[in-house]
């Protein structure tokens, strides 16, 4: 079976809006979440797993559109190599805090 292929951004894209604030207003209140929240994903490219029946509910209820388990896991996995790069960035950055930090109590 072939999977048309799509990316978090084409999950965002079903809720137009010109105003990103407006946007993930309604959005949120479609997912039953917070607006911030919505916006984090955004930023991130990404939803996670626990809220996916909740986009494939809303997207289908509200658009009329069918997305798959499948196609969100295949969107998480072509986003893969940047979410390990975000992952390697941050574990760097805890390492030199704790550093800093035991040097501060060193010193």
């Amino acid at each position: 079976m072939i999977v048309q292929r799509i990316k978090f951004s084409d999950i965002f894209a079903l809720w137009p809006s010109s105003d990103k604030v407006a946007w993930a207003v309604v959005m949120s209140a479609d997912l039953g979440v917070s607006s911030g929240r919505v916006r984090g994903w955004m930023r991130r490219h990404f939803i996670p797993p626990w809220y996916w029946d909740d986009v494939i509910d809303a997207a289908k209820r509200k658009f009329d559109r069918e997305i798959t388990y499948r196609q969100l896991v295949l969107a998480s996995i072509e986003r893969g190599d940047v979410v390990a790069g975000q992952a390697r960035r941050a574990a760097k950055t805890r390492q030199r805090n704790r550093e800093a930090a035991d040097e501060g109590r060193a010193a």
